[in-house]
Parts: structure tokens; C-alpha cells; sequence
């Protein structure tokens, strides 16, 4: 019995490093189906096999979610620690906030994209581009 919780312990652990970015995943998930936010997603396929070749989400929320935003400001702090990550002032008040992970089946990147003003983010854009990798 102590053995099967050890490997279910380093099963569980290997997939939080695998996939930190869920917290992200979630937020977007949560916001994508509220009023005032815009959500769309776009599949590409490979016309032979029809497998899945990329996937394309952007989320979109109003200057009504603001005070939310700061949320998924967060969640890309946090993610930052396990991934290659980039954060820039892009003109003004703009910010871009990159986060790059990859695997041997995938690779994504998510993006955040707001305007940050005496500490109120608006403008919010959030987009996630995963790639995965032909065997």
C-alpha cells in the first residue's frame, strides 16, 4: 500500500510540472462563458488525418472585470516560475506578459496583453497558442 502512494504521489507531482499553466487554464475557463467577456477559439486540423495541428483561444474582457484582471496578473506570476517567461512594456501603459512551455507532444504559449494605469488594469487580452508536435 505504501509503495502505490509513493507512485501516485510522483505520478501527481510529475503532471503539476507538466502542466503548472492549469491555473490559467482555469481563469479562462471561469471568464470565458461570463456576460461582458469575449471568448473564441480556433482548431486547425490536418486535412489528411484530421488530427488536431494547433489550437488558437483569445479571451477578451471588459473594463468591467478589472478589478478580475488582476487575478489572471497573478496566475501569470505565479505560472512564470516554471516556464520561460517575458514581461515588457510595450508603449505607454501597455504590457505584455509571456509565458512559454514546452514538452515532447506540445508546445504552448500564453499571452497577456492590458493596459495598466495607477494600478487598474484594463484593456485585458488573454491568448493561448498550442502547437502539437507531429510524431
Amino acid at each position: 500500500m505504501n509503495k502505490l502512494f509513493q507512485i501516485v504521489f510522483l505520478l501527481f507531482g510529475f503532471c503539476l510540472n507538466s502542466f503548472g499553466q492549469n491555473s490559467i487554464d482555469e481563469l479562462i475557463g471561469k471568464y470565458s462563458t461570463m456576460g461582458n467577456s469575449t471568448y473564441s477559439s480556433i482548431v486547425k486540423r490536418d486535412p489528411q488525418t484530421k488530427k488536431v495541428v494547433s489550437v488558437y483561444n483569445e479571451l477578451k474582457l471588459s473594463n468591467s472585470f478589472s478589478g478580475e484582471a488582476h487575478r489572471f496578473k497573478k496566475a501569470f506570476e505565479d505560472e512564470a516560475k516554471n516556464a520561460d517567461s517575458q514581461e515588457k512594456n510595450v508603449k505607454g501603459n501597455t504590457v505584455n506578459y509571456l509565458l512559454r512551455y514546452e514538452n515532447e507532444n506540445q508546445a504552448r504559449l500564453y499571452m497577456m496583453e492590458y493596459d495598466s494605469n495607477r494600478g487598474f488594469l484594463t484593456n485585458i487580452t488573454v491568448s493561448i497558442i498550442i502547437k502539437n508536435k507531429k510524431r
